[in-house]
């Protein structure tokens, strides 16, 4: 085994924002001590033989040489689907992720040539690799062994507060507001932060923010099946229309399917115990009590093509989510 190597490094993250901003410094110092001829960013997922060239060569007029790849430890859906299909059988991503489901054979043959090439990158040329959190191929085991990691972990809700404070130069208090609306969600908060600072507006009302920004809680996953349980299709499609207008419309998803099962429990028992179930869905579940047929009925639909999507056999279920609702309207 070779002992870690300061020249091949490993970015892993879950604070994309710290990350990035880590590996823009890196770029502008490395540019302006060894110029911007010998930095190389690679953002396909494909380590091609001229590749493998650009690493061994050396440095423009005897200088160290940096090779940054961006997406070859990404795994893709893509990626996993074709690994599938050259087992022919279902792979379960989290088992990938936990090391108990072993990876296709052409997958482990590219990596071992570029395993044995690893070990004879010149120690003036810097490879640097933007990685998972969790080692999955053979390549991302072998870094995980010998490269030199740099770990991004997720920022903690301070850290979250004070970047909305600086970005947007905002009193703490309506900080902890905006983060909180947005579920503390660091990816959600930096899409926001963004969108805002594009205004270039030097104060902003608490009114202001409360109807431009979308709001992520449990509550709003609710009131957009309002319009179900009324039967009203009319708002429905009004409502999915604006909700495909945000970026974060999966999410929304995931929580109406959370939110379907909570009320479905909630309608087939009187004594739910501690289950974390609000006084809401407690109560619409209580109204629905008559009509738990058709409210199973709808959650094994909804199921159902949330499996078919992530498998890759239906595209686009948010639309084919809304058709589910509609026929129950």
């Amino acid at each position: 085994m070779l002992e870690t190597k300061k020249n091949i490094l490993l970015f892993r993250w879950e604070n994309k924002q710290k990350m990035q901003k880590t590996l823009q410094a890196w770029r502008e110092r490395f540019i302006e001590k060894y110029w911007e001829i010998n930095l190389l960013d690679i953002r396909n997922d494909n380590m091609f033989e001229g590749v493998l060239s650009d690493c061994m060569t050396p440095g423009f007029m005897g200088s160290s040489r940096m090779i940054i790849f961006y997406e070859k430890l990404l795994k893709t859906d893509k990626e996993i689907k074709k690994i599938e299909e050259e087992k022919q059988e279902t792979i379960n991503l989290e088992d990938i992720l936990n090391g108990t489901e072993e990876l296709g054979k052409n997958e482990k043959d590219d990596d071992s040539y570029w395993l044995q090439s690893l070990e004879k990158i010149p120690d003036t040329n810097f490879i640097l690799f933007i990685g998972n959190k969790k080692p999955v191929t053979e390549l991302e085991k072998w870094l995980e062994k010998n490269a030199t990691i740099h770990e991004f972990p997720a920022p903690t809700l301070a850290d979250t507060i004070k970047y909305i404070e600086t970005e947007l130069r905002l009193p703490r208090e309506q900080a902890e507001k905006m983060s909180d609306r947005l579920n503390n969600n660091p990816d959600f908060v930096e899409q926001e932060v963004k969108k805002l600072a594009l205004a270039f507006q030097p104060k902003w009302s608490d009114d202001e923010l409360k109807s431009i920004l979308p709001d992520y809680r449990d509550e709003n996953a609710f009131n957009m099946l309002a319009p179900l349980w009324n039967r009203d299709p009319r708002s429905m499609i009004a409502i999915w229309k604006r909700l495909m207008e945000t970026a974060d419309h999966e999410l929304t998803v995931a929580m109406m399917i959370t939110m379907i099962r909570k009320i479905l429990i909630a309608a087939s028992f009187q004594q739910i115990g501690d289950l974390p179930i609000s006084p809401t869905q407690r109560s619409t579940g209580k109204r629905l009590m008559g009509n738990k047929k058709w409210l199973k009925k709808l959650y094994d639909d909804i199921i159902a093509i949330d499996i078919a999507e992530k498998s890759g056999e239906l595209p686009g279920k948010t639309n084919a989510f809304l058709m589910a609702l509609l026929n129950y309207c």
